[in-house]
C-alpha cells in the first residue's frame, strides 16, 4: 500500500501531521495553564475579597461598639430616669443605622428600656443572653438566637460604668439577621458578577449571613474553609460542597470577634473565559496554519520535482531508452546534486551496459534473437522492405568433436567479424543461437540479398578459420513482404531456403 504513495503527499502529509499535533499541543498547554492560573487568581482575588471584607466588617462592629459605648458613658448617672434612656435610645436608633433595636438593662439583667418598643418582642428570648452579657466585662458581640417569633438575632453590648468604675447596667443593640442590616449592606453584591457570592459564619461555625435568608443560622462547621476559619486561619483553596459543587473559595477572620468572611466563586463559572480563549486560539492560529501549510506545499514541490525528474529518468533508462536527455534539476539540497550525479555518471553508464547485454550475444557480440525481433517488428510497424540472410556453419559439429568446444567458440566469433566487415551501416547481425546466425538487410530486395550471401560465402571459403582451414556455409534467403507477409512467415521461408541449401549439398544460397 505505501509503495504507491507519492512522496509530495507523504511530506505533504508528515508536515501536516506535525502542524496539527503541534498546534494542538499548543492549544492543550495553553489550556491547562491558562486554566490552571484562572484558578489561582480566582483563589488569590477571593482571598483578597475576604480579607477586604473581614476588615470593613471589623471597622463596623468596632464602630457600632464605640457608638454604644459613647451613649454608655452618658447614660451612666441616669439610670434612674426613664425619660431620659427613652430620649437617648430613639436619638441612638435614628442616628445610628446598624442596629434594629436597643435596650438598656440593669445590673440583674432586668430589661429598663427598650426602642423601638414594638419592634423588640424577643426580650424573653434576649433574656437568656442576659446572663452571658453581665458577666463580660468587655465589650460583648453573641452567639446568632432565635426570637420566639423565630427570627435570628445577634446582640452588641457594652457594659456601663459610673464616675467610680462600678458597673451599673449595659446597653445593647440587636440585628436581625433576616432582614437588612450592615452585612447585607456591605456583603450583600459581591464586587464580580459572575456567580460568586459572600457569606459569614460566627466564630462557633454558623451562619450569620448568607444570600439565602432560610438557611441562616444553620451549622457549617464540617465545611473545610469554616474549619480553618474556627482555627483563626486565613487563605484560599479549591474545596467541594457537600452537594458536590466545585468552589473557589477565599476566607477572612473579623478580628474583633472571630466570625469569618468567605468568599466563593464556583469553578464552572471562573473556568468558562478558558472555552472562549481556546475559541479564540484556534481562530487566530488558523491564518498561520493555512500559511504554513501553503509553505509545506511549496516546499515540498521544490523537493519532489526534481526527484520526480530524476525518477521518470530512470525509468526510462530501465526501460532501454537511453537517449533520453538527462534533466536539468536545481540543487536546493546536497543529496539530490549528488543523486544527479550518479544518474548522470554511473547508473547511466550502468544501465547502457546492461541494456548492451540484454540486446546482444555474449560470445560473438551480435544482438540476440529478442533484439532481431524487435527490430523487424519496427521496420514492419514503419513498412520498411527488408531482406533476412539465414546461415548456417556446415559440418560444425565436426569442428567441435575434432577440436574441442573452445575452438568452435572461436570459430563462431571468426564468422562474426566476417559478418560485420562484410555489412553496411545499417545492417544488423544477429547470432540466432547455436551455429546459425541472420543477417537483416533494410530497404535490400531478394537480388541485393544473394549479392551479399554469395559475397560472404565466397569469402568464407577462401579464408581460413581459427582451425587453420576455411569453413562453408549454406544460406537461406527471404525477403519482406516480397517472401511473406508476416515475420513469423518470413522466418519459415528462410528457414525452408536453408534447409534445401543442406539437402542439396551445402555451401550454397537458396532464394
Amino acid at each position: 500500500m505505501f509503495h504507491r504513495l507519492s512522496l509530495r503527499f507523504v511530506i505533504i502529509s508528515f508536515v501536516t501531521i506535525v502542524m496539527v499535533c503541534m498546534t494542538l499541543i499548543h492549544m492543550i498547554v495553553g489550556y491547562q495553564v491558562t486554566r490552571k492560573s484562572i484558578i489561582q487568581n480566582t483563589l488569590h482575588m477571593n482571598e483578597a475579597y475576604a480579607a477586604k471584607l473581614a476588615l470593613v466588617t471589623d471597622s463596623l462592629l468596632r464602630s457600632s461598639q464605640h457608638t454604644l459605648l459613647i451613649t454608655a458613658r452618658q447614660l451612666a448617672e441616669h439610670m434612674d430616669d426613664k425619660f431620659f434612656l427613652d430620649s437617648e435610645l430613639k436619638n441612638l436608633i435614628r442616628m445610628n443605622n446598624t442596629f434594629h433595636s436597643l435596650l438598656v438593662a440593669d445590673t440583674n439583667g432586668r430589661i429598663l428600656r427598650t426602642v423601638p418598643y414594638a419592634g423588640m418582642k424577643g426580650e424573653q428570648s434576649l433574656a437568656k443572653e442576659m446572663n452571658s452579657v453581665l458577666q463580660e466585662e468587655e465589650p460583648y458581640i453573641s452567639q446568632p438566637f432565635q426570637s420566639i417569633q423565630g427570627k435570628m438575632f445577634i446582640f452588641i453590648s457594652i457594659p456601663i460604668t459610673d464616675l467610680n468604675g462600678k458597673r451599673v447596667g449595659v446597653v445593647g443593640g440587636t440585628i436581625n439577621l433576616q432582614e437588612p442590616n450592615f452585612l447585607y449592606q456591605v456583603l450583600g453584591q459581591h464586587f464580580y458578577k459572575d456567580g460568586s457570592f459572600v457569606y459569614v459564619v460566627d466564630n462557633q461555625g454558623h451562619l450569620i449571613y448568607h444570600p439565602k435568608v432560610e438557611i441562616l443560622g444553620e451549622d457549617v462547621s464540617s465545611n473545610t474553609a469554616v474549619k480553618k476559619i474556627l482555627k483563626g486561619e486565613s487563605g484560599s483553596q479549591r474545596v467541594i460542597h457537600n452537594g458536590g459543587i466545585d468552589v473557589l473559595t477565599g476566607y477572612a477572620t473579623v478580628p474583633v470577634n472571630g466570625w469569618g468572611v468567605i468568599s466563593q466563586t464556583p469553578t464552572e463559572i471562573a473556568l468558562k473565559p478558558t472555552w472562549t480563549l481556546l475559541k479564540e486560539m484556534i481562530l487566530t492560529q488558523l491564518p498561520f496554519f493555512v500559511c504554513l501549510l501553503l509553505l509545506s506545499w511549496w516546499i515540498s514541490n521544490q523537493i519532489y520535482r526534481p526527484l520526480r525528474r530524476l525518477s521518470v529518468y530512470a525509468s526510462h533508462l530501465l526501460n532501454g531508452n537511453s537517449a533520453t536527455r538527462i534533466p536539468e534539476v536545481p540543487y536546493f539540497y546536497k543529496e539530490l546534486k549528488e543523486l544527479h550525479d550518479i544518474m548522470t555518471h554511473h547508473l547511466r553508464r550502468r544501465v547502457d551496459h546492461l541494456i548492451y547485454e540484454a540486446q546482444t550475444d555474449q560470445l560473438t557480440g551480435l544482438i540476440n534473437r529478442r533484439t532481431m525481433h524487435k527490430q523487424m517488428e519496427l521496420w514492419v510497424e514503419q513498412g520498411i522492405s527488408f531482406s533476412l540472410v539465414l546461415l548456417d556453419i556446415d559440418f560444425f559439429k565436426k569442428i567441435n568433436d575434432t577440436y574441442g568446444h573452445q575452438m568452435g567458440d572461436h570459430v563462431l566469433q571468426f564468422l562474426a567479424h566476417l559478418m560485420k566487415e562484410e555489412v553496411r551501416a545499417g545492417d544488423l547481425c544477429c547470432r540466432l543461437g547455436g551455429e546459425e546466425f541472420i543477417i537483416l538487410l533494410p530497404k535490400t530486395d531478394l537480388v541485393g540479398a544473394r549479392n551479399f550471401a554469395e559475397r560472404l560465402r565466397d569469402r568464407l571459403e577462401n579464408s581460413p578459420s581459427p582451425t587453420g582451414v576455411p569453413i562453408t556455409v549454406s544460406i537461406g534467403l527471404a525477403a519482406y513482404p516480397q517472401s511473406a507477409a508476416s515475420i513469423d512467415l518470413l522466418l519459415v521461408a528462410a528457414d525452408e531456403a536453408l534447409y534445401r541449401a543442406k539437402n542439396q549439398g551445402r555451401n550454397q544460397t537458396v532464394m
